[in-house]
């Protein structure tokens, strides 16, 4: 994983779907609780998943 965290913008361009199919997977993400927000107010919200960074930052899985 070349970055653990990401934007609806990124993602956007990643999977060249539009901002709205993005920013909906993201919102999907982050219901289920795989992705977290850094900072809901800022102005390009920033993801993250707490268990890729657990593991990168440890080494422990699960």
């Amino acid at each position: 994983m070349a970055n653990p965290s990401s934007t609806v913008r990124k993602v956007e361009a990643e999977l060249a779907i539009s901002y709205g199919r993005a920013n909906k997977l993201v919102g999907q993400l982050g219901e289920l609780g795989i992705l977290q927000v850094f900072d809901a107010n800022a102005y390009m919200r920033r993801f993250c998943s707490p268990d890729v960074l657990r593991v990168l930052t440890t080494g422990q899985v699960g």
